[in-house]
């Protein structure tokens, strides 16, 4: 096994070096690696060990076929000596070979430079010379001014033919450079496996997509997708994680070195992690564009991710290719633990659960050879679940490695989609804990939480408070009024939240400290001089006497004098709210003394209640719900929601740390059906159907909690319970009330009854009542000891009082534990939460609580609107319908329950075509097959080319049916098709790049109708100027460069350009190390387009130069006309004054060697396009090209500017 091969020649060369002049040799850092130390020869003045590292990024073809890349980690190491090891970069040498190649090369490269020609005894190799590998004649080392030049046969290495580049057909005898880069004489056989493992998936009732190499080769996607619809969710759970049903769930996998079948990537799992990338998301169209595909696997977005919900980390059209709410979690666990626990499912034959649980515990440990019974556990599926989302292809007995690995993946991803709520976010294991949830989240572990909201895989706060803000109110009042009254459990730990600090007793430590405030800014002087650690930005609480003010430090250089912003929020000793206006007191001439206290110890460290404190004082400081949102709508540009963690001017970061705790750590779907507005009033018409009879004293929510089958194992035991006891009224609604200080808990938890607060008189059950006074009387409101004010959040528009919901209950009083005076319900499956009714004021029941008067009555407008709204209403019951404090019963709408078909109670949506990303035909309109001709595929296996789904028909585009058909089965199409078909001659040219040869007897495929301003070859060259093939240019450079160009030309014939975005043409790529190429295109709204547009003009020109280190270091990348405005001229996107690009990208400090060279294009024109923090737009005038040299000192500068690192080779580039 290759392998094998490789840990047993690298363990020998460990043992015993094969040259005197390498002292050491230890494994490297990562899988394929090792280090090589190589002594230079005595005399050459050379000092110390030179550290060379090889690397093998494909062990699945050691020793015969496999690359190699050397490069040196030692410092001050002449260039000569990097530039010999381009002649040591031959395929297939063995590692003792390669160790005696490299010194043999370095000792007389060293002892030329040195001046001496002849090598001694002790520098020369221990082994034979008749039997040492011939170095490269190619290469000369040149004693003069040491610039060495790589030639071949054909001329300069660095030249591009377009016409070789073209060739396609593997019969011709020509040979390009780029086929010899590529090794496509000898490209791996893997259209074969590629079509066998799709059409599995087609089989298992997936649809399939191929972008980029359909080939299966360098930078080739697929796509796997189903309709969301088929997953059977309930709408409480489609709601709870915002997806559309009508929407397919995709998953995309970027290879980037050849399709590897599963057999190969359990046996080369390294290799697999390191060539395979994961992204998941959602699109109405059954695969992304090339382009979307490309952007999903971006390093560098122009905007800043912060904060951004997982549906913005994909960016694109509303309809386009959109992550999900756990497509980062879902992400990172495909990438990091599938394939591991693919190859421990095949070695020992686990179920996913066993697997999950064996790498969980074994991981970068020496796992044992053998298992013990307590991993051999039954895999625990969840009922109601359809069979799509719990298939499992591995537990085939039969050859477990002949699975499709795109299958595979696919069930993975359903099982921790339809599954989230078990399972943590971050780590991924099992959630132990005894209630359920409908919204996913971590698991107890603080390291889990800390990584949850740092790392951003929560909800966006932001969007939850731009689209409901009364539902953020709420949650933030339930924690609030939670812990006044000591309820809370679960705290947000491991967070580094940093709070006032209070010592083991719970009281504030003090800083005395004279404030002057009756001017702004406002100044703190402290009596003693030594410093209390206080630097610019940080929070501080100033106390005096009964009044709280909270202050942002701007300056300390003056310390004992500090400056400070205006009063941010505060309390006043009358209890009114103090604000930067409010804040300052002219009465006040002299400086008032008072205590500060700092925002500087870690909320982990403080007691029980003083976390408790710690909350209420953080929520007390955030502002009002309505004025975030405003914030953020203010501060939101094109394509970016702006983050709050940005508004360090009024909110510190433990209050948003605190907020983003509290509103991700949100189980349960709350949705409103009133709009509440800032003054606390109420919309007149609601945003969904009211239950009517509540009054305008509540306001109703959609509430929903539990696991996201619930709903379904609600529907099943009422037609259960409607079979065998022939109900009529199959279910009944009824109050369930609560304390309010319960209700964040109870959001969290669900309903249970595993605490008891107000005795079990009636046995052990959740408890209910028709009748609203009871449960009212049962919530025992704050009001009732009348310091309501001390428990409710200050700045909450709702001031909730009281909170009560109503269930929808199997009708089945008789099984139930008590149904009178209250319905006692212990089974939970029985139970299902329909409606939130929250009170901002409640009249307490005066000896009878059943029946009170006084109901605040609805507006005759109100009143109206909900007649309007509930015209379909709910049958109910008449012996156990609910009613409200007047006993008047309630009018419920029907559309809140579906256990009368078992179906979502909704109108039914039109059936609509929805085209495909580009303008393609089913291959049956293609193809008019007369009688008597052969099927496609085979009896056992055949093909189906389109089966799009029933409800909504979106075509199956033809490089995806293609791939499916084998040559013959391509023939036999040929032989349908008849002469002159246009529709049939491109299908076919289409098979004919599929399988690498020319259509014989066909026409090219027609071009398509434009859909952009830019014209191809229509570049005006003025201001551009084409280099020569450079002398720095190396061997391992050229042959990576000459593989990106080609694999980009090839993208840019087979795709239309207005989706790419970008244009190459290949008559001005006189050498691979200049790329001139254009940026078209643009999104019309954007500022640049308009610009352009008024320029007459259709793309902007750039350049990238390449560097002998490539792809080792970044190319240089500026823009060569037209000129932009610069960053302090008031212009944007990343271009700098000079041309260059200010992308951390394209230094070293974020350069990726994996990185292909059509990401970083896309990810330079994402950066161009950029509007945060200001769109790019270009200098007014005529216009101009940028210089080169102007574009290299500001390329210089900006490296200066933030600390980025300059490529070793960017002097040799320009």
């Amino acid at each position: 096994m290759p392998r094998k091969h490789y840990s047993q020649h690298l363990a020998e060369v460990i043992k015993t070096s094969p040259d005197r002049s390498v002292e050491a040799i230890k494994r490297g850092e990562d899988d394929g690696s090792f280090v090589i130390s190589y002594r230079p020869p005595e005399g050459s003045g050379i000092l110390g060990l030179i550290d060379i590292t090889a690397m093998i990024p494909d062990l699945s073809e050691y020793p015969a076929q496999h690359q190699t890349y050397l490069y040196t980690s030692s410092s001050d190491i002449p260039s000569y000596i990097t530039s010999s090891l381009e002649s040591l970069l031959k395929d297939g040498v063995p590692i003792s070979q390669l160790i005696q190649n490299l010194a043999t090369t370095l000792s007389r490269v060293i002892l030329q430079r040195a001046g001496n020609k002849k090598m001694t005894n002790a520098q020369t190799s221990t082994v034979d010379p008749d039997e040492m590998m011939i170095i490269d004649d190619d290469y000369d080392y040149d004693d003069g001014d040491g610039d060495e030049e790589l030639e071949s046969d054909g001329g300069s290495v660095a030249m591009w033919s377009e016409d070789e580049a073209t060739k396609s057909d593997p019969e011709d005898n020509g040979e390009s450079q780029i086929d010899g880069a590529l090794g496509l004489n000898n490209v791996p056989e893997v259209l074969p496996k590629l079509r066998r493992d799709l059409r599995a998936v087609k089989a298992a009732g997936f649809r399939i997509g191929i972008l980029g190499d359909i080939r299966g080769g360098v930078n080739g996607y697929i796509s796997v997708s189903i309709r969301i619809s088929k997953l059977d969710l309930s709408d409480e759970a489609l709601n709870a994680w915002k997806l559309d049903k009508k929407k397919y769930l995709i998953l995309l996998m970027h290879y980037s070195n050849y399709y590897k079948d599963l057999s190969d990537l359990i046996q080369h799992s390294y290799i697999g992690k390191q060539s395979i990338q994961y992204c998941i998301g959602t699109s109405r169209r059954y695969k992304p564009t090339l382009g979307e595909a490309i952007r999903s696997f971006s390093t560098v977005l122009p905007t800043s991710s912060d904060g951004g919900s997982d549906e913005e980390a994909i960016r694109g059209p509303g309809d386009g290719f959109r992550g999900i709410f756990i497509s980062r979690p879902l992400n990172e666990l495909l990438h990091s633990k599938l394939i591991d626990l693919v190859k421990l499912r095949v070695e020992r034959k686990f179920s996913w659960e066993e697997a999950e649980r064996f790498l969980t515990e074994w991981q970068g440990k020496l796992a044992p050879t053998t298992v013990t019974a307590t991993y051999r556990q039954p895999e625990s599926t969840p009922m109601n679940l359809p069979s799509i989302a719990t298939q499992d292809s591995l537990r085939e007995p039969n050859r477990p490695a002949a699975v499709s690995f795109p299958l595979v993946a696919m069930q993975f991803t359903l099982r921790h989609l339809v599954r989230c709520t078990e399972f943590c976010l971050v780590c991924h294991n099992k959630i132990q804990s005894d209630f359920e949830a409908l919204k996913p989240y971590v698991c107890s572990n603080p390291l889990c939480l800390y990584q949850y909201m740092s790392l951003g895989f929560g909800p966006s706060i932001e969007y939850e408070i731009t689209s409901q803000p009364s539902v953020v109110d709420l949650l933030i009042s339930f924690c609030y009024t939670s812990a006044k009254t000591a309820g809370l459990t679960d705290f947000p730990t491991g967070m580094n939240l940093m709070v006032p600090w209070r010592d083991d007793l719970g009281q504030l430590t003090n800083h005395p400290a004279l404030l002057q405030y009756s001017k702004t800014p406002h100044v703190l002087q402290f009596s003693d001089s030594s410093s209390i650690g206080l630097k610019r930005g940080d929070w501080i609480r100033i106390q005096k006497d009964q009044e709280l003010r909270y202050y942002r430090v701007e300056d300390v250089t003056n310390f004992p004098i500090v400056t400070l912003s205006g009063v941010i929020t505060g309390t006043a000793e009358t209890g009114a709210t103090l604000d930067e206006q409010s804040g300052t007191d002219e009465e006040h001439t002299e400086p008032v003394p008072v205590i500060c206290t700092r925002f500087a110890t870690n909320f982990d460290s403080l007691n029980h209640a003083g976390k408790q404190t710690a909350i209420c004082e953080m929520l007390d400081t955030l502002p009002t719900v309505h004025q975030m949102k405003k914030w953020l709508e203010d501060n939101t540009t094109v394509g970016s929601l702006a983050s709050l963690r940005n508004w360090v001017e009024r909110i510190s970061p433990a209050a948003c740390g605190v907020l983003r705790w509290i509103i991700a750590s949100n189980r349960s779907c709350i949705i409103p059906v009133d709009e509440v507005h800032e003054d606390g009033s109420v919309s007149e018409i609601p945003r969904e159907p009211r239950v009517w009879g509540m009054g305008s004293e509540y306001i109703q929510f959609r509430f929903a909690m539990g696991a996201p089958d619930k709903e379904q194992r609600f529907v099943t035991a009422v037609k259960d319970a409607q079979r065998h006891l022939n109900l009529r009224y199959p279910t009944l609604f009824a109050f369930h009330g609560s304390p309010l200080s319960n209700w964040h808990s109870i959001i969290r938890e669900g309903l249970h009854f595993n605490k008891t607060a107000n005795g079990r008189a009636f046995g052990h059950g959740c408890y209910h009542s028709l009748a609203l006074g009871t449960s009212q009387y049962y919530c025992k409101s704050p009001s009732m000891s009348g310091i309501a004010d001390d428990y409710i959040w200050r700045n909450s528009c709702i001031k909730v009082t009281a909170a009560i919901c109503l269930n929808e209950i199997v009708n089945a009083p008789s099984e139930f534990v008590s149904s009178n005076p209250h319905l006692v319900v212990n089974n939970l499956d029985w139970i299902q939460t329909r409606y939130l009714f929250v009170s901002k004021k409640v009249t307490v029941p005066v000896g009878n609580p059943t029946l009170v008067d006084g109901v605040v009555a609805a507006t005759p407008t109100t009143r109206r609107i909900e007649e309007k709204l509930s015209s379909s209403v709910f049958e109910q019951d008449p012996a156990m319908t609910p009613t409200n404090l007047s006993g008047q019963k309630l009018v419920i709408p029907a559309a809140v329950s579906y256990h009368i078909t078992g179906k979502r109670m909704e109108p039914h949506a039109p059936t609509v075509c929805i085209p495909a990303p580009s303008s393609t035909s089913s291959i049956f309109s293609l193809v008019r097959k007369p009688k008597g001709t052969k099927k496609l595929g085979t009896k056992t296996d055949p093909i189906v080319l389109d089966n799009s789904d029933s409800d909504v028909s979106v075509r199956t585009e033809q490089e995806d049916q293609m791939v499916l058909m084998s040559e013959d089965e391509v023939e036999v199409l040929s032989q349908n098709i008849t002469v002159g078909n246009n529709s049939g001659n491109k299908l076919l040219s289409k098979a004919a790049s599929l399988f690498g040869r020319a259509s014989k007897g066909f026409q090219k495929s027609l071009p398509s109708v434009p859909v952009t301003d830019f014209v191809p070859g229509s570049l005006d060259m003025t201001g551009i100027t084409l280099i020569p093939p450079p002398s720095y240019a190396s061997s391992t450079a050229t042959r990576r460069l000459q593989a990106e160009l080609k694999a980009m030309l090839k993208t840019q014939e087979t795709h239309p350009l207005h989706e790419l975005g970008w244009y190459i043409n290949p008559e001005l790529v006189s050498n691979v190390y200049q790329w001139v190429f254009e940026f078209h295109s643009f999104d019309e709204k954007l500022p640049l387009a308009m610009d352009m547009k008024e320029k007459k003009i259709s793309s902007i020109v750039l350049e990238a130069r390449f560097g002998s280190s490539f792809p080792m270091s970044p190319p240089f990348i500026r823009v060569i006309k037209p000129r932009f405005l610069g960053f302090n001229q008031g212009g944007g996107g990343h271009v700098t004054l000079g041309g260059a690009l200010c992308l951390e990208l394209l230094t070293n400090s974020g350069w990726s060697a994996v990185s292909s060279l059509e990401s970083v294009l896309l990810q330079v024109r994402m950066a161009i396009t950029s509007t945060d923090p200001k769109p790019a737009r270009l200098l007014p005038g005529p216009i101009q090209a940028y210089g080169a040299a102007e574009a290299k000192e500001a390329y210089l500068r900006a490296c200066r500017m933030h600390g980025w690192q300059v490529p070793t080779d960017f002097a040799d580039i320009l």
